[in-house]
């Protein structure tokens, strides 16, 4: 049974576009990967905006994932980079940063796969 939920999400996927909107810090934009969970990261950008967890961050990654516009505002390069300086620092400081190490990964794959010179919002493309 489809029922509507705001931006004409279903039900059975508001779950999803829940887990979508809540992983903004993660989103990297993640919204590239929605689609597996059957949500239009079109929907994803609907729903979050003008909401609390909407801010000026999640629209440019957001509207840069949905073009495909990855021209740098901060590299995969640079993110690569500032994420080791985060975990070697947690390290010594015996600090858990599991969220920063798994960005860490995915700033890594990206930058293995030749994605470097492009955006951070490029990371999911990995």
């Amino acid at each position: 049974m489809a029922v509507s939920f705001g931006s004409s999400v279903e039900v059975g996927k508001s779950d999803s576009v829940e887990f979508a909107g809540n992983r903004r810090l993660k989103f990297q934009l993640r919204l590239g990967h929605r689609p597996r969970l059957g949500v239009d990261p079109a929907q994803v950008m609907d729903v979050v905006s003008g909401g609390p967890m909407d801010c000026a961050y999640f629209q440019l990654k957001g509207a840069a994932m949905l073009s495909n516009n990855y021209t740098p505002s901060f590299s995969v390069d640079n993110a690569v980079k500032d994420s080791r300086l985060i975990a070697e620092a947690a390290r010594q400081t015996g600090i858990k940063a599991d969220v920063a190490i798994a960005g860490l990964q995915r700033f890594e794959r990206a930058l293995a796969q030749g994605h470097g010179d492009k955006d951070m919002a490029a990371s999911h493309l990995t």
